[in-house]
């Protein structure tokens, strides 16, 4: 029998086409969904079921393209098969046995087409007629598309936060301006209020310190001599924000018992955070601490390193407590006569004393009495009543000058009336005696005692 006539070259070409990229979409091994299980179907029971059509005709047969070339004849039944497969789709051109004319399935058999109620499995059709593919997007875009999503997040929140902050900085700026306005115009009564509010929002404001460290020293009457805690108050807000001098004096006001807004303990924290930060009179303080401090507490190493820094610095109260502490801890200490000189020529009437006996009994210093005079004489142009008394000894002995009896009767009285009961003796002798001249010349005790046992001054008040 002869093949019905070719169908023409580009409608077989197309159908070919159409038909190849169905056949791969479908027999593609990795194949999804429906198509997947019709395929699974089809090879469990490959014999579809019979379909009752006007055109079931067992005598018919069909010619069909595959890969662009005709191919069959096949019987009615297997034509009805392969459509169910999917194998022949109700678009691809079929040809009846005799006939010359190329028709699509579904227009040649309409009715077994309609029958199966198989609609053609086709894949998705562009507009431009071509099968189209899900697009994979990149990872790296996906990635540019987070980053720009958080920073814009991050640019909108930097946004609020920085214009709260401007608004806070705005709000602080327009406080301190009140607050110096408020105290130098002599509105005091406002000045607290200003301060409690500024503190809330800025403890570390430069107008605030200021302000507090004005108001503490106002409330002090300018130093240290009156009780208040009202300057305490301001004290903690300076010290608080790491002041050092606010420190020093809120320790040394607890200490001295003007106010109990804070204990002992706290009180010497305050002095060590001070003196550790540089403040030179909280060195020293610190250094007496440490040294006067009862028992175990007592630390007379320590207290040396501080007294040492302090004096090194200038300190001349340092200088002084320091060369007593050395002579009392070594007698035959170098070191002593340095820093005790130091502290006399820096006008201190207690080491110029001291510095005049030294001389007088040569110890850790050359023997010089007209340097033990000089010093002693300087002591006494200083201030100092207890060197009274030992220039009335050496006027009265002719010790480093000349003898001179009336001279050595007036110091002796003035160190009476300062309260120096020695002096009031060695004045009773001197007038009793005829012949002051021939004494013999003795130290009296009282030197030796003085340079070896004699009391370390406190801290300055």
């Amino acid at each position: 029998m002869e093949q019905p006539m070719a169908a023409p070259v580009h409608r077989i070409l197309w159908m070919a086409w159409t038909r190849s990229d169905r056949m791969d979409h479908h027999d593609q091994p990795n194949a999804k969904g429906p198509q997947r299980d019709q395929a699974r179907a089809v090879s469990r029971d490959p014999q579809p079921p019979a379909i009752a059509s006007p055109m079931n005709n067992s005598n018919s047969k069909w010619y069909y393209l595959h890969n662009g070339e005709p191919a069959g004849p096949i019987s009615h039944e297997t034509v009805q098969s392969k459509l169910i497969r999917g194998e022949l789709h109700s678009d691809d051109l079929v040809c009846a046995e005799g006939d010359e004319d190329w028709r699509s399935l579904g227009e040649s058999l309409p009715e077994l087409v309609a029958a199966t109620g198989k609609a053609p499995i086709l894949p998705p059709v562009s507009p431009r007629g071509l099968p189209t593919k899900r697009t994979k997007v990149p990872k790296s875009v996906l990635w540019v598309a987070v980053a720009l999503a958080l920073a814009s997040g991050a640019a909108y929140f930097w946004k609020q936060a920085n214009d709260r902050e401007k608004t806070r900085q705005i709000t602080i700026s327009n406080l301190e301006l009140q607050l110096r306005y408020a105290y130098q115009s002599g509105s005091k009564g406002s000045v607290p209020a200003l301060i409690k509010e500024l503190h809330a929002m800025a403890p570390k404001s430069e107008a605030l310190i200021s302000v507090c460290m004005q108001m503490a020293m106002d409330s002090l009457g300018r130093g240290l001599d009156y009780s208040g805690d009202d300057a305490a108050r301001y004290l903690v807000i300076a010290a608080n924000a790491g002041i050092s001098e606010a420190q020093y004096m809120l320790s040394r006001l607890v200490m001295s018992g003007k106010t109990h807004l804070e204990t002992p303990q706290q009180a010497l924290a305050r002095c060590q955070s001070a003196a550790e930060a540089g403040l030179l009179e909280a060195q020293f303080q610190w250094g007496l601490i440490l040294l006067r401090r009862d028992g175990e507490q007592s630390d007379p190493n320590e207290a040396v390193k501080w007294l040492k820094l302090a004096a090194g610095r200038g300190h001349t109260e340092a200088r002084y407590q320091l060369a007593t502490v050395l002579l009392k801890q070594n007698e035959e200490d170098a070191e002593a006569p340095k820093w005790l000189k130091e502290a006399a020529e820096d006008e201190h009437p207690d080491a110029k004393l001291m510095m005049g006996l030294l001389h007088l009994t040569g110890q850790n210093v050359v023997a010089d009495n007209s340097l033990a005079f000089h010093w002693i004489k300087s002591a006494v142009a200083a201030g100092c009543s207890e060197a009274t008394l030992h220039l009335g000894r050496l006027y009265e002995h002719g010790i480093g000058t000349t003898a001179n009896v009336d001279l050595a009767v007036e110091n002796y009285r003035k160190a009476g009336a300062a309260g120096i009961v020695e002096a009031s003796l060695a004045l009773d002798k001197l007038l009793a005696e005829s012949e002051s001249s021939t004494a013999e010349l003795r130290l009296p005790d009282s030197v030796t005692t003085y340079l070896r046992h004699g009391e370390i001054g406190s801290p300055v008040q």
